[in-house]
């Protein structure tokens, strides 16, 4: 079971999973992923959370995620079922704000 948040990066890889549990975990990892998402604006970012429909208690949801990435600059443009348990938004830097000579 995933408790709190976990993600990974890796040198070359602009993606970056988060599973949060909670909407004070999810502000502190977007938050201490901004100077990486600065410097590298194709950086993808899946932010997974729990299920309305999963016993699991939480105050985060696809709402919360999305205003708080539109106020912070990333729009999402994709939504999935992780699992039965867990969904999904993909959230990128605007097309139009992304610095050139990124990968």
């Amino acid at each position: 079971m995933i408790r709190g948040c976990c993600y990974c990066m890796h040198p070359g890889y602009f993606l970056v999973p988060l599973f949060a549990t909670s909407y004070k975990i999810f502000e502190k990892e977007m938050q201490t992923l901004q100077p990486v998402w600065e410097k590298n604006t194709p950086l993808i970012r899946w932010v997974s959370w729990y299920k309305k429909s999963d016993d699991m208690a939480s105050d985060l949801s696809e709402v919360g995620i999305r205003n708080y990435s539109l106020a912070h600059g990333r729009v999402d443009i994709k939504v999935c079922a992780v699992t039965e348990q867990w969904s999904g938004l993909k959230l990128v830097v605007p097309l139009a704000k992304r610095k050139t000579g990124t990968p």
